[in-house]
């Protein structure tokens, strides 16, 4: 139901949903084997502490995958200490279709 220019309004349609599936990768850098530690985990953390923010705001779920060594980042590890995360996400988007409005004619 709608509320416009006091008097309510009835419409019906459909609610449809695309799910889409991504592995995202977060890449923490810091100078010392602790720091990057330490980070990781305060990261790990942030992500568990707003999981309901992000499902509220689309995410349907959020899971984490795994830790691994990154082959691309080699170079950074010269002079950092490197922490890759991935986790995957499920992102819902909402679409309404509503049906064909016919004045004078309630569908209940």
């Amino acid at each position: 139901r709608e509320m416009g220019l006091n008097k309510e309004i009835q419409r019906s349609g459909d609610i449809w949903a695309q799910i889409f599936s991504c592995r995202l990768q977060f890449d923490i850098l810091a100078p010392s084997y602790q720091e990057a530690t330490d980070i990781m985990n305060t990261f790990m953390d942030t992500v568990f502490t707003y999981t309901a923010f992000f499902k509220k705001n689309g995410v349907k779920d959020i899971r984490f995958a795994c830790r691994l060594t990154d082959n691309n980042l080699d170079t950074y590890r010269q002079k950092c200490s490197v922490r890759s995360l991935q986790y995957d996400v499920e992102i819902e988007k909402l679409f309404t279709h509503f049906y064909n409005d016919i004045e004078g004619i309630n569908i209940i």
